[in-house]
């Protein structure tokens, strides 16, 4: 009989260690999920679900950290425009108004209109698509293909010279 408490009191005194120390452990995955991150000399914090910078006193409002999006393969293209095009499909609509932010604050105009690669205009082309997601050049387009808050993300941090 005393060796059945015993054992019960190991059981209880081993549940309650367990049930601790999960809940330290979530506890301090939340907290640091709160914490500010530094890159390259740029700091992140969250925002209301969304992360922030600062560049010369604008804040920039993104989905992804640059770690996040840094390995989707990019081609670079020098912007020497004070204007550019944004043509999206519906499901990308969604991140045009970042994307705006960003070249406004930047001194170029976006427009929202549909435009074709080889009319001689740069047009930043966004297209929702399941494959990998990239950033490659067609012509006169930026093509933005794939996850478009990714892709988006990844536009906007080498744009700003974040990437």
């Amino acid at each position: 009989m005393i060796r059945t408490k015993s054992s019960n009191k190991t059981k209880y005194f081993l549940g309650a260690f367990i049930i601790i120390l999960m809940l330290g452990s979530g506890l301090a995955i939340f907290s640091s999920s709160n914490d500010e991150l530094t890159y390259k000399g740029h700091r992140f914090s969250l925002q209301q679900g969304k992360y922030v910078t600062e560049i010369d006193g604008t804040p920039y409002f993104f989905d992804f950290l640059p770690t996040d999006v840094e390995d989707i393969p990019f081609e670079s293209y020098a912007f020497n425009t004070n204007k550019v095009y944004i043509s999206a499909d519906n499901s990308s609509l969604v991140v045009v108004p970042k994307l705006e932010g960003v070249f406004v604050s930047n001194g170029v105009l976006p427009i929202l209109q549909e435009r074709n690669c080889s009319g001689g205009v740069v047009v930043l082309k966004l297209i929702d698509s399941d494959t990998e997601s990239k950033i490659y050049i067609d012509q006169s387009c930026i093509i933005l293909e794939g996850n478009p808050y990714k892709t988006s993300d990844r536009f906007a941090y080498s744009y700003l010279g974040i990437l």
